[in-house]
């Protein structure tokens, strides 16, 4: 059992969960086109011991005095990916209440590794910013898009697909528009420009103000 088979299961129970497709809708994502999937906490239900500690092992699963904690319940769920396109991990955002989730350990990239062609790079904070992003076409034909976690967000799995760009010319940086993200902005571009600097990258990082 691998992550990628449980995300299919949970794009599975996305298809047949109504309250889950209204949320996308309501959150302007066409989950025609995207990767969405819902957690309903049932995935263990009537499975043999076997695929119960599978499901453990993989993180899905905790067990409690009584039953399990199952990740993401009653959330969308996005994959992360690995530099090898293979889903890594998971991020959950609840659909009836404020809340977000990621396995532990949380590793990979959203929606993915950015390809190696890549000449202009667009940083946004959310993985959901990004799955908004990734439906304008007008956006993704110039840029490849990725979600940071947060404003604070910028990981060393994030730099190091970055260094592996070798015809990257410049990486914006489109946050929120509070003061929050103007100040994480301001961060974020000064982190990459001293990462940049000392792998002696000649890139331009500008923000774009919202």
């Amino acid at each position: 059992l691998t992550l990628n088979d449980v995300f299919t299961s949970m794009q599975n129970g996305f298809s047949r969960t109504k309250k889950a497709q209204e949320y996308a809708v309501k959150r302007g994502l066409n989950f025609l086109n995207l990767e969405l999937g819902y957690s309903s906490g049932q995935l263990h239900y009537g499975k043999d011991q076997a695929f119960i500690e599978d499901l453990q092992a993989l993180q899905i699963l905790k067990p409690l005095d009584r039953g399990y904690l199952t990740f993401g319940k009653g959330c969308i769920i996005f994959p992360l990916k690995d530099s090898d396109g293979r889903i890594c991990s998971l991020y959950g955002r609840k659909i009836d209440k404020q809340g977000h989730y990621y396995l532990t350990g949380r590793s990979g990239l959203y929606p993915n590794y950015p390809a190696a062609a890549t000449e202009k790079l667009l940083l946004v904070e959310s993985i959901i910013d990004a799955a908004t992003i990734l439906q304008i076409k007008s956006i993704t034909d110039q840029y490849s898009i990725l979600a940071l976690y947060g404003t604070n967000g910028l990981t060393t799995e994030h730099q190091a697909a970055i260094e592996n760009l070798e015809q990257l010319e410049s990486i914006s940086i489109m946050l929120d528009g509070d003061e929050a993200g103007r100040k994480a902005g301001s961060k974020i571009k000064s982190e990459l420009e001293d990462f940049l600097c000392s792998n002696e990258k000649s890139i331009e990082v500008k923000i774009i103000e919202l």
